[in-house]
Order: structure tokens, then sequence, then C-alpha cells
């Protein structure tokens, strides 16, 4: 006999339990009442040395630590540090994931296959599924969940779907397994704010369908560069400033507070997630410089109207790569259990297998017909198949990081722009001014950096949008009187 739907309330129940006596709620966020703003400190040593009366140099370092910086975190993540049979979470999925793959090379490229006939049990499982029916008509519990959370189910298991796997497990979960629903699931009390909260009659998805975003003040980091400066005043026309920075910027991947969907890519060990942060660039290179020839400054005659009055102000700019995530195929946001990768994400990064030589310095002309890349004409590597296959995605209990804001580097930059002006005196009263500004010279095609992602492979380093303004040029005349 169906059991009659129960009639909806005209009032709020009071408390109101999301997920019990009230519909789930979709994601939730919180102030950590520990929150405080940011602390920097900085450090400063330069060294300058007058080379002569227009000339001075000056060496200098730059140190910066930064703690309790903004840091959201979801709370709702996979407790892998859970033991059972005398092994951890952890470990039983980094044996059933490299056994089921074929070892980390199976992963290659981003997902598997999978080979169940290799699985073989793993404590964990094996404990924390028995007497629940779950591994009925199995070999043992461990093949159980490689067949329903593999290929052959949900396919969570070769796309590192850690999150979603245990939620499957977590009492049944959300709809997991060949069985769905109704599949039994782990012998002991649900874990995950998101798991159905036993009969309820309102509550499907359990308090929350993902999870909470905690507004903390957890992350680090620090800056460190070195300097060098070059001054010239009025040295025989020539005016100049050259700047070269050489720094490096780790941390634990700091984002405005803006981005309450970001994650780090583990909640129980904010470390996990320290690397290269979003803004570092190895070098930077500026040098601005103004000439006037100080040849014919009276104008005097034909000829000094002519080849006197000139200026030429040339500005350089050159810069490193910014770090280049390499995005799993989940999407950012499962691979450690950290997150749904729906609501909430963060920045994990696939595993590089290769020694990082193929560089990123250049443009090359690759129109693969099938496969990594194909997808345009220009790629920032020489052969994208070959790269593709160096990537695998990070294994919860094998990888312990994901390297920051990034693994790779995005291509370095350059530009240069140009002034040109001519002063004409006509008499004493009346002088003109002709002036050209040059904007990207060289008409220089700085593309954006590609979009690296194991689960769109088309697309593996394709560059197809010039991120600079092409050249310009403004002219124009001043009269003085």
């Amino acid at each position: 006999m169906t059991a009659p739907i129960p009639t909806p309330s005209l009032t709020l129940p009071q408390p109101d339990f999301p997920g019990y006596n009230a519909i789930a709620a979709a994601t939730g966020e919180a102030l950590d009442s520990n929150f405080r703003p940011d602390q920097s400190d900085q450090f400063d040593l330069t060294i300058q040395r007058q080379i002569n009366s227009k000339t001075m140099i000056e060496f200098g370092y730059i140190g910066r630590k930064i703690t309790h910086e903004y840091q959201p975190l979801n709370i709702n993540a996979v407790p892998y540090m859970m033991t059972l049979g005398g092994q951890t979470f952890a470990k039983a999925y980094a044996n059933l994931e490299t056994q089921y793959c074929g070892g980390a090379a199976g992963l290659a490229g981003g997902g598997c296959t999978g080979n169940v006939g290799a699985v073989t049990p793993q404590p964990f499982f094996e404990t924390a599924l028995s007497g629940t029916g779950y591994c009925t008509g199995f070999a043992n519990c461990t093949t159980a969940v490689a067949m329903k959370e593999g290929n052959a189910g949900t396919g969570n298991l070769g796309i590192q779907n850690v999150w979603s796997l245990w939620s499957d497990l977590d009492q049944g979960g959300i709809g997991g397994g060949v069985g769905g629903a109704t599949n039994p699931g782990f012998n002991f009390q649900r874990s995950m704010l998101n798991t159905p909260i036993g009969n309820s009659a309102f509550g499907a998805n359990g308090q929350l369908t993902s999870g909470v975003a905690v507004n903390a003040s957890l992350g680090y980091g620090n800056y460190n560069a070195g300097f060098i400066t070059l001054k010239m005043s009025d040295w025989h026309g020539l005016t100049l400033q050259q700047n070269f920075t050489f720094s490096k910027a780790l941390g634990t991947v700091n984002v405005v507070q803006a981005s309450s969907e970001f994650t780090t890519v583990n909640p129980y060990n904010i470390g996990a997630g320290y690397g290269l942060q979003p803004y570092d660039r190895k070098f930077v290179d500026n040098v601005l410089l103004v000439y006037q020839p100080p040849f014919f400054k009276g104008q005097h005659g034909v000829v000094g109207r002519l080849l006197g009055g000139w200026s030429f102000a040339p500005i350089f700019t050159a810069g490193s790569g910014l770090p280049l995530e390499l995005n799993t195929t989940n999407g950012d946001g499962q691979s450690f259990g950290e997150a749904d990768a729906i609501n909430f994400f963060s920045d994990e990064n696939a595993i590089l297998t290769c020694a990082n030589n193929f560089g990123s310095s250049r443009h090359n002309n690759v129109a693969p017909s099938t496969g990594p890349g194909s997808a345009g004409n220009v790629n920032m590597f020489a052969n994208p198949q070959a790269v593709f296959n160096c990537v695998r995605d990070p294994i919860l209990g094998l990888d312990g990081g994901a390297g920051g804001a990034g693994v790779l580097r995005g291509m370095p930059f350059w530009n240069v722009d140009f002034q040109i002006k001519k002063n004409i005196r006509i008499n004493e009263r009346f002088s003109a001014e002709f002036q050209s500004i040059f904007t990207n010279v060289f008409n220089h095609d700085q593309l954006l950096d590609p979009f690296l992602s194991l689960a769109f492979p088309t697309l593996w380093g394709v560059e197809n949008t010039q991120g600079n303004t092409p050249r310009s040029i403004e002219l124009g005349i001043r009269f003085r009187f």
C-alpha cells in the first residue's frame, strides 16, 4: 500500500530542521567566529651606488609574510582519515583506484577504462560494508564498490569523483550505485550533511544538497623578490629608468571574499594546497627611456630646425608567464573529497608524469586532425598529444598536494610602445609640436593562455584569443603662441 502524501504545513515548523522536517537547503554559508583581518609583515633591504652625477644603480630585496589570509572552506568534506579494519579510507581508495586503472600510469590523459578483475579486498571497504547487503552477489565488498562505482555503475571511480563516491556509500547516498538510493551503504551512521536522514517524509537530500561554506582566515603566504634598478638623468640627452625583478609568491591560493564557492583542496590540512600563488611571475622587466639629442638645441637655420627638437621615448615591458592550472577530469573539486565540483570548487591540479621540459614560450602552428589540441591551429605545445599523455588526475591517498595555483607556466609577455616628438620653433613667439604615439609598435600578438583540462582534450593547449591591443597610432599637432 502506498503511503499517503503528507499535507503541506501552512507554517514553518519550529525549529526548522532542513532535511528532516523541511526540505533540504542547497548550500549554506557561515562566518568563522575566529575570523580576523589578514596580517602582512614586510622586510626591505636596499643598497644604492652612485656611479657618477648622472647615473645610479640600486640592488634590493623585498620580503613579505602573510598570515590569517581569507580562506573559504567547505566543511562538508569526505572524512578520508576514517580508519576501519586497520586501514584509512584514503589508503583503501588509493589501492582500489590504482588496481582498477592498472596503476597510476593507467590514468594518463584522464579517466580509465577499469578492470574489476584486478581489484583485491581492502580492509576498510570489507569492514565498512559488511552485513549491509551491499556486497551480495560479489566476491567481496571491494569488488562490489569497483563494479557499482566504476564504469559499470556511476563512473565515479574512473574520474576521481571521491565526494560523490563517498556520498553514494554514506547510508545509501544520494542515488548512487547500480540500485540507486535504495542501495545500502556504510554500516556506520551518516557522516555527510547531504546524506538522507532516515525515512524523513520531507527531506530527500539530507540537510544540504552540497556543502557549507565557512568564511575563515586560515590562509597564509609569502613573497620574496630581488630587484636591480638603473637610473640615468640626462646623460648626453638620455634619461633612463630600468627595473628588473625576480620573485616568487607562495601560499594557500588566496582569493577575494566574493569567492564563496571556492574551497581548499583539503579542509583538514590547509597546507596541502600550498604552492604558487595565482599572481606569481618569476621575473618582470620594465625599461623607460627618453632620448633628446643634444644637437641643434637652438634650432638655428634650416638644418637646425630639421635636426633639432627631436624626442624619442620607448617603453619596454616583459615578464614570465603566470601559473597555469592543469584542470582535472571531474571539474576541479572532487579528487580529494573536498567538494562536489558543482557548488564548490578548488584549485586541483592534475599530476605531471613526465619531466617538465616541453616549455611554454612559443606559439606553435600545430593543427592535429583529431585528439588533444585539434580544436585550433595555434598551440602552446609543439606536440600536444605527448604532453596530454604525461598528465593524469590526482589520486586521494597517493598524491598529497595539488600544486597551488598551477603546475605549468603560461605564456610570457612583452610589449614596446613608442613616442616621437618634434618641436619646431617658428620664431620667438610661435612654435609647433608634432607628436606620434605608437601602441604595440611591433604589432606583437600576445595570445591568452590556453585552457588545459583533461575533460576537454580537443582544447588542450589551444591558443585562439589575442589578449593585447593590436598596433595603433595616434598623431597630433600642437601650436604655442
